[in-house]
């Protein structure tokens, strides 16, 4: 009885015709053994024969070899190169027509604003930050005490009433929902 090992990965095995090799890889050798050949008799004759003369020859076959032979990331040279010229050449790198939402660019430029100001309050914290340290540190070496300035009533609700108007600002900000509308269009 004849017994057959069984492949591990069945999309693995290529069924071998001659002296080890797949049809693809005979295919393939034999292409580029006949542009060696070609090769020899165009310009080799003139050189004579030796081993300078047979590498020379077999310069031009080395692409279709390694076609034949070396596959690119698991897959034959055909698929790759069809990929490649389709993502390089056919296919435009820019799309040709853009498309706005009007409610995501209004939610866009708010949350761009928004930034904005967050970015201005924090550099000037730590502006005053610095500031405040500065006037610290020269009264340590002048060696005076720091008196902290304490708020009037009138100071303490005018900042009350400025963080309330602030807390009503987010809120509202908060409140602004992106809404889909007829414009939006659901691509698959």
């Amino acid at each position: 009885m004849i017994e057959r090992p069984m492949p591990q990965d069945i999309m693995e095995f290529k069924p071998k015709i001659m002296a080890g090799l797949t049809a693809r890889q005979l295919i393939w050798g034999f292409v580029s053994g006949l542009i060696t050949i070609i090769a020899y008799l165009t310009y080799g004759k003139s050189m004579g024969i030796g081993p300078l003369t047979i590498a020379l020859c077999a310069v031009p076959a080395i692409p279709t070899a390694l076609i034949g032979f070396v596959p690119i990331m698991g897959q034959p040279f055909e698929k790759v190169a069809v990929q490649v010229v389709i993502d390089n050449f056919i296919a435009p790198p820019i799309r040709k027509k853009e498309i706005h939402f009007p409610e995501y660019e209004k939610w866009r430029k708010l949350n761009y604003d928004e930034l904005e100001e967050l970015k201005k309050k924090i550099i000037e914290d730590k502006a005053k930050q610095e500031q405040e340290a500065k006037e610290e540190e020269a009264a340590k070496a002048s060696g005076k005490k720091i008196k902290k300035k304490k708020l009037t009533k009138a100071e303490i609700k005018a900042q009350a009433k400025a963080e309330k108007e602030e807390a009503k600002k987010q809120k509202k900000k908060k409140a602004f929902v992106v809404k889909p509308s007829k414009e939006f269009v659901a691509i698959k």
